[in-house]
C-alpha cells in the first residue's frame, strides 16, 4: 500500500485533489492518503488532519494578521508528514503555505538521508517523492521563480498548455485542466420553479463572490450593493432578478446571513447542493463571478459573465511594485485566449458603476452575451487541442484521456520508479 501525504490549501484544490484521488483508487494498487484537504477530498478518502479552509487565506497585509495561526497550521503539517513517513508529498495550488512546507520537509529528510549515510545505511529512511499539481502564476510574476520550484520538487502536473515553456529544466508533465472532465450538462430535472417556486419568467443571474473568508470580507460588501442596484434597474422596467449564490456548505451561514442583514429588497438564494448550483448557473441570464477557476467553469455552463476581484490595497501596492506583477489579463479565458474576451474588473476598477454596467450590457444586447459564449467555445477547443497534441503520458494499457487519470498515471509512476 501506497502512504500519500497530499495538501489542497483552497476550494478548487479541493476538487482536483478529490479527482487525483479517485483516479488512483481505480487504478490495482492500493493507497491510504492523509493531509489537508475540503469535504470533497474527505469524501474520496483522505485522513484530515485539519480543514484547507484554515489556511485558505489570501493578501499579504491579511496573512501578516494571520502569522501566528499559519505557523501552528505549518508546524503541525510538518510534524503530521514526518510521522507519517509517506512515499510520496503532493501539494496543490497555494504555493506560499505548500512551499513553505515542503522546503522544511526536504531539508529534514536530507538531513536524515546524510546521517543514514553515516550510519552506514543501518537505519531505513524514505525519502519521499514530492510532487506539485498547479503551477504558480509564473507568467504573471517572475519566470525565474521556476527555479524555485525544480529545488523543491521531484516533479509538477501543469494544467494550462502555455506554462510547459517555463518548467523546461525541471520534470513536469501537461496534464490538462480539470474542466475538461467535468460533466458538460445536467438535465435541467428541476427548474426555478421547482427548485424556489417562481416562475421562469424571473431573471436568473448567478453571484460568485469566492470561496476564502478573506475574498468574502472584500467582496460581499461591494455585491451586495451591485445586487440592490440591478434589482432596482430592472424593477423600473417590471422586471424581477433572482440571484444564485452558489457555495460551499462551510460559507453557506456566514453568506446568507451576510444578505439577510443588508435587506437588499430581492431574492437572493445561498445554494450549497452540487445538482442544484449547476441547474442554476445554466439557467443565468448572467455570472458575476471572482476572477479564478470559476471563470473557466461559465466556458463549459455557458453563461454569459463579468469577472471581478478586489484585494487590500496594501496587497496590491506589493503585487504590483515589490514582486512586480506584470500580467495583461487576471482572468484564465483571457489569458488562454490573449484578448478580453470576459469583462474583468480588478481592484480600484472594480466598483459598483463598473460591474452593473456590465451585467446589465449582457442583459441588454443579446448579440454581446452570444459573441462571448462564441469565444467561450473556442477555449475549450484550444484546451482540448492541446491536450491531442502534447505528449502524451504512456501506459502499458492505453493513454490517460482526463487530467486527473494523466496526473494518476505519473504518480503511479513516480512510486513505481523511486529507489526507496
Amino acid at each position: 500500500m501506497y502512504k500519500i501525504f497530499i495538501v489542497a490549501g483552497e476550494a478548487s484544490g479541493d476538487k482536483i485533489g478529490a479527482r487525483l484521488m479517485q483516479a488512483l483508487n481505480a487504478s490495482r494498487e492500493q493507497f491510504d492518503f492523509y493531509g489537508i484537504g475540503g469535504s470533497e477530498m474527505s469524501d474520496a478518502g483522505l485522513k484530515t488532519l485539519f480543514p484547507s479552509a484554515d489556511i485558505a487565506i489570501i493578501g499579504f497585509f491579511e496573512v501578516l494578521l494571520s502569522a501566528l495561526k499559519l505557523k501552528s497550521l505549518l508546524g503541525a503539517a510538518i510534524r503530521a508528514a514526518v510521522e507519517y513517513k509517506p512515499d510520496m508529498i503532493i501539494t496543490l495550488d497555494s504555493s506560499g503555505f505548500n512551499f513553505r512546507l515542503i522546503d522544511t520537509l526536504r531539508k529534514h529528510f536530507r538531513k536524515l538521508i546524510e546521517l543514514k549515510r553515516k550510519l552506514g545505511g543501518v537505519i531505513g529512511i524514505k525519502q519521499p517523492v514530492m510532487l506539485h499539481y498547479v503551477a504558480p502564476m509564473l507568467w504573471a510574476y517572475k519566470p525565474s521563480r521556476a527555479l524555485r520550484v525544480s529545488n523543491l520538487y521531484d516533479h509538477i502536473l501543469l494544467t494550462l498548455p502555455f506554462e510547459t515553456q517555463y518548467f523546461r529544466h525541471m520534470p513536469h508533465t501537461y496534464v490538462g485542466h480539470l474542466i475538461l472532465e467535468q460533466q458538460r450538462s445536467i438535465s435541467h430535472s428541476k427548474d426555478i420553479k421547482e427548485l424556489f417556486g417562481r416562475e421562469r419568467k424571473t431573471i436568473l443571474i448567478t453571484v460568485m463572490p469566492g470561496s476564502r473568508l478573506t475574498e468574502l470580507r472584500y467582496h460581499l460588501p461591494l455585491l451586495a450593493q451591485v445586487m440592490k442596484r440591478i434589482s432596482e434597474y430592472l424593477a423600473l422596467r417590471g422586471e424581477e432578478v433572482h440571484y444564485i449564490v452558489p457555495t460551499l456548505p462551510s460559507l453557506e451561514e456566514y453568506i446568507s446571513t451576510y444578505f439577510d442583514k443588508k435587506g437588499l429588497g430581492c431574492l437572493v438564494s445561498v445554494v450549497i447542493n452540487e445538482e442544484d448550483k449547476l441547474c442554476m448557473i445554466q439557467q443565468s441570464a448572467v455570472a458575476l463571478v471572482k476572477s479564478g477557476t470559476s471563470v473557466l467553469d461559465m466556458c463549459i455552463y455557458k453563461v454569459p459573465t463579468v469577472a471581478f476581484y478586489k484585494i487590500s490595497n496594501l496587497t496590491f501596492w506589493l503585487l504590483k511594485y515589490v514582486l512586480n506583477f506584470k500580467c495583461k489579463y487576471v482572468t484564465l479565458p483571457n489569458i488562454i485566449m490573449n484578448m478580453e474576451i470576459v469583462p474583468e474588473f480588478i481592484q480600484s476598477q472594480c466598483n459598483v458603476s463598473t460591474l452593473c454596467a456590465a451585467v446589465i450590457n449582457f442583459l441588454e444586447h443579446p448579440d454581446k452575451a452570444s459573441k462571448q459564449l462564441s469565444y467561450f467555445k473556442k477555449v475549450m477547443e484550444l484546451l482540448k487541442e492541446s491536450m491531442n497534441i502534447e505528449p502524451k503520458v504512456e501506459t502499458r494499457h492505453h493513454t490517460m484521456q482526463y487530467p486527473s487519470e494523466r496526473a494518476a498515471e505519473v504518480v503511479l509512476t513516480l512510486l513505481k520508479n523511486s529507489p526507496n
